[in-house]
């Protein structure tokens, strides 16, 4: 049926709302495949982005199919320049469909003639309220295009309950122990509690470390302890610097799986020895290229395995794409957030148990500051946020005299026009100008 609505729509853009990036990803995949089985000669698009795929993630990635057919993807999990090229070609009207998550009501600027809320829900088990449907049915309708837009049902209307919004306070019950270590004694309603006498009874120094760190306290309080029971025995795995050894980043993230974990957080389907293997792969490798290959392996044996697993049954072509798609996500929340934050932790830890002993400390400033910023010097990481593949930031870099501040950068690519330069493929040098 949505599939059909599609169809007899086609000639007006349309959103579909769907409950997670699996769900988008299954469905405009089924779509286009509906697309190719029911329009004979249809318009194929044209659109620049597919160069850079092809060149820099895989020729046969899905997305460049769905594109080419007029669909567009939009989820959290790919990267920054990709989502907002493909709301440009969506805005643009270079694309029909937009199947999306709630990231559609996120701070997106687009809209369409057509809203189809297919999905009640967002994730696995969270209902979508009536606020959140009010959102989404809101994208209906581009203000002087459309005389008016169409929202389509698939599902019932949210009740419109009142909306309660959660505003944390100081005075919150329970309140998390980062925010009571945080607190001078005279900010503290009861001091008598068993929370309060745990974390005032920590030494002023661990107190001290722990509260600039803002996560577990207890957790950090635990690897304070096995630090100082391993700084003699292991100091070699601690006290690193520069780029790790593998047992050396074991060591290191293991206290972080077995203490920085919060209570009720997902971590599925990572497992720390997956972990420490794919950041192996790609501090060593610095592209996705390598990643993508590691995941696509491993689904593969899985997929061709005496257990049952989720890869069994899918071809080649579809593992292929669960393993790119794995690899943004790796990107996006291991790289890009908690392996960084983890590392960050764990180095003013060591530093703070190496200096008590009079031992030399390590540091893993360096190895971090790579994984987060995609292996780009600093003063280049403001082109990234501007929504500039690292491909051409990597190009771009050549051109430029070293040590040189982010505003000297963005000056000087626009002063000598270095977008114009032939090293840059058309989707690069586009997103090289609009960033400037």
């Amino acid at each position: 049926m949505l599939f059909n609505l599609l169809l007899d729509t086609k000639d007006e853009q349309s959103i579909i709302y769907c409950s997670s990036p699996s769900r988008v990803r299954y469905l405009a995949t089924k779509f286009c495949k509906f697309i190719r089985e029911n329009i004979k000669n249809d318009e194929v698009a044209d659109l620049d982005i597919v160069e850079w795929i092809q060149k820099n993630i895989s020729k046969e990635w899905g997305l460049i199919s769905l594109l080419g057919r007029k669909i567009g993807i939009h989820d959290g999990a790919l990267q920054k320049h990709i989502t907002t090229s493909i709301i440009e070609y969506f805005n643009n009207r270079q694309l029909n469909y937009l199947f999306c998550t709630t990231t559609i009501i996120e701070g997106v600027n687009t809209s369409a003639k057509n809203i189809i809320y297919f999905d009640s829900k967002k994730g696995m088990n969270i209902s979508i309220d009536h606020f959140d449907y009010s959102n989404i049915k809101g994208r209906a309708g581009r203000l002087m295009v459309h005389y008016i837009g169409n929202i389509y049902n698939f599902n019932p209307i949210p009740d419109n309950h009142k909306t309660i919004i959660d505003i944390p306070f100081f005075e919150q019950n329970p309140i998390s122990d980062e925010v009571l270590i945080k607190l001078d004694v005279d900010e503290v309603k009861n001091t008598n509690t068993d929370q309060y006498i745990s974390i005032d009874s920590l030494p002023p120094e661990e107190r001290q470390v722990i509260s600039n760190n803002n996560t577990l306290v207890h957790g950090q309080k635990s690897i304070i302890d096995v630090l100082r029971k391993d700084i003699l025995e292991k100091n070699d795995l601690i006290s690193w610097d520069g780029m790790p050894k593998k047992e050396q980043l074991y060591y290191t993230l293991n206290l972080a799986w077995e203490f920085l974990i919060k209570p009720g957080e997902s971590v599925r389907p990572m497992t720390i020895n997956a972990l420490v293997t794919v950041t192996q792969i790609y501090a060593y490798g610095q592209n996705i290229f390598e990643l993508v290959d590691s995941n696509f392996n491993y689904f593969k044996r899985l997929s061709d395995g005496e257990k049952k697993s989720q890869y069994d049954g899918m071809t080649d072509t579809e593992i292929h794409d669960e393993a790119i798609m794995q690899s943004f996500k790796i990107l996006k929340h291991w790289f890009e957030y908690k392996v960084p934050k983890w590392l960050s932790v764990i180095n003013s830890l060591q530093e703070f148990v190496c200096a008590e002993k009079g031992l030399r400390a390590g540091n893993y400033s360096y190895f971090s500051k790579l994984i987060e910023t995609d292996f780009l010097n600093e003063n280049m990481v403001i082109l990234s946020e501007y929504g500039v593949p690292s491909s051409a930031i990597r190009k771009v870099e050549k051109m430029l005299p070293k040590n040189i501040s982010q505003d000297e950068v963005i000056a000087t690519i626009k002063e000598n026009r270095l977008y114009e330069s032939k090293i840059f493929i058309d989707y690069e040098r586009k997103k090289l100008m609009n960033s400037i």
